[in-house]
């Protein structure tokens, strides 16, 4: 997946759900050249929204929400899953990090969402995975979207990009695209999303 089709995929966070001319808001967000499945994360619900293209829904308090303009209807991603905080012995990253890799998790990090930041080691090779485990785990494989967070060499566009490895109900993992190597000493971020 492109960087830019993944930003259409992956909106930034909005300040709250809903909210007629409020441009904070999830409501207003034109749905028209967005793909079905789109995901934002909205502050004030706490909660994960998905969206679903083709829905004719009727709006339904916090749970779906029709768009100002565009088709389909934002609808609760969660269903009740509760969101578990994550921390890093959650986490586990492979041997092609390099020797002494480091990883820390983004403060707020959980199940559904969150941050890691990889600091490779030394003798880096392409490859390399990093493995959530989740506790407790979902009662199904959910969807999970993974992306680079950051600037650095390699770029992500061309050589050292993120995707999602594979999923099940115990653990994501995300997984190094390209045949580029990390950079000894250099920090990676790599954000989730994970919809049960």
């Amino acid at each position: 997946m492109s960087a830019s089709a993944s930003a259409l995929r992956l909106l930034s966070p909005r300040a709250a759900l809903l909210g007629t001319g409020d441009g904070a808001a999830l409501q207003n967000v034109n749905t028209t050249e967005l793909p079905d499945g789109s995901l934002c994360w909205v502050n004030d619900q706490a909660n994960l929204y998905v969206l679903s293209k083709t829905s004719t829904e009727v709006a339904s308090g916090n749970f779906i929400v029709v768009p100002a303009s565009g088709p389909g209807r934002w609808m609760l991603a969660n269903n009740g899953a509760a969101a578990a905080p994550v921390i890093s012995t959650d986490f586990a990253i492979s041997a092609e990090w390099g020797s002494g890799a480091s990883l820390a998790v983004a403060a707020g990090s959980n199940n559904l969402r969150g941050q890691v930041t990889v600091t490779a080691g030394s003798a880096p090779s392409p490859a390399g995975t990093i493995t959530l485990t989740f506790n407790p785990p979902f009662s199904a494989t959910p969807f999970a979207i993974a992306q680079r967070n950051d600037t650095n060499n390699p770029p992500e566009a061309t050589s050292l990009n993120v995707q999602v490895g594979s999923t099940s109900p115990t653990a994501l993992v995300m997984r190094q695209g390209g045949a580029s190597s990390p950079i000894q000493g250099t920090a990676y971020i790599f954000a989730y999303i994970v919809v049960p």
